[in-house]
């Protein structure tokens, strides 16, 4: 007959036990990620800085300057047209409700500045949109600095990979934090230089990348779902002595 198990016998199996578990346990604990990079000083948009050569994109009420484009591209466009201008409040009124697409300026635009004022109507649930540069009209390669709070601060898109099918890009961190109230009107500015772009929203640079072959394209706006509105929407080309960004005095 066995001898009976000491004290030492009973409790030593479940010590090793725990001693083989814990290592386990510690590895596959969930890291917690690190807060984004701080964001630089306050700065003045290039509109503000200087007034002088900018184009004036909602030059004609009529928006026959723009033109309706599939997006994602696999998408056709819905019959109902959510974009109206008010010439009264000299702003454009997107009513995206089941609505998502673009609208791109006619005209092909290379290194310069985009200038774009938003605010969402009303609460919406989630509320997102974007403003493109650089964009081709079968959306082949975009690029959009995303305007929904959850990505804010953020440039992402496609570009041309060489091959069948295009290859994503991503670039910068969230920044929910510079989202306004609801009801106040954000600014972003998005330069382009060269392959170089730099997102500017409501007085911080958010976001650079020099991740851009795409060197010419379309400038527009994103209709995702949601009612939004959009104001002072200008492109000032080729800056030489207006420049992003620019220190408050």
């Amino acid at each position: 007959m066995a001898p009976y198990p000491t004290p030492t016998h009973r409790w030593l199996p479940g010590l090793v036990c725990s001693l083989l578990v814990a290592p386990a346990l510690a590895v596959a604990a969930p890291e917690t990620p690190p807060p984004p990079p701080p964001l630089p000083a306050a700065t003045a948009s290039a509109l503000e800085t200087s007034a002088s050569g900018w184009i004036d994109l909602l030059a004609k009420p009529d928006l026959t300057d723009w033109q309706r484009e599939r997006y994602p591209a696999t998408k056709p466009i819905g019959e109902l047209n959510p974009w109206k201008y008010d010439a009264a409040t000299r702003t454009l009124l997107c009513d995206a409700a089941g609505i998502h697409e673009m609208l791109l300026h006619r005209e092909v635009r290379g290194d310069g500045i985009f200038h774009v004022e938003f605010r969402y109507v009303g609460t919406p649930a989630k509320p997102n949109s974007g403003v493109f540069v650089r964009t081709l009209p079968d959306a082949s390669a975009w690029y959009q600095a995303q305007l929904a709070p959850s990505g804010l601060g953020m440039l992402f898109g496609q570009v041309p990979s060489g091959g069948p099918k295009p290859k994503r890009m991503s670039a910068g961190d969230r920044h929910p934090e510079l989202l306004r109230p609801s009801g106040e009107w954000n600014e972003v500015e998005i330069t382009c230089r060269g392959p170089e772009l730099i997102l500017w929203i409501n007085g911080r640079v958010a976001c650079r990348t020099r991740d851009c072959p795409t060197l010419v394209g379309h400038v527009g706006l994103e209709a995702e779902f949601n009612p939004i509105e959009f104001r002072n929407i200008k492109f000032h080309p080729n800056p030489t002595t207006v420049t992003t960004p620019n220190p408050r005095q």
